[in-house]
């Protein structure tokens, strides 16, 4: 039996991930969290569970910002940040209890 070896993927045009990022349950029993802009990135994506829950553009704004405001115990946040085809993520595991 022959075994075939599928090419290496070249990851090096990959945006960082984003940094800064900081979240919370607030006292409206929403999650919210901000994280820094990614250079070259033109829209954001975060996700809840691997659910959709928001999608923000990039303005040119330093720092962004997701509200969850259906947020559900031990959630597990992501936040992906493409340029075209290329996706840098960034996961926030914040516990909502």
């Amino acid at each position: 039996m022959q075994r075939t070896t599928a090419p290496l993927y070249d990851v090096s045009g990959r945006l960082p991930a984003p940094t800064g990022i900081n979240g919370r349950l607030g006292s409206d029993s929403r999650v919210t969290f901000t994280f820094n802009r990614v250079a070259g990135a033109k829209a954001y994506r975060a996700f809840r569970n691997g659910q959709a829950l928001q999608w923000i553009s990039d303005w040119g704004q330093p720092t962004l910002q997701v509200t969850d405001a259906n947020p559900c115990a031990g959630a597990h946040y992501q936040v992906y940040g493409p340029s075209t085809d290329n996706w840098g993520i960034q996961r926030l595991n914040l516990v909502v209890e």
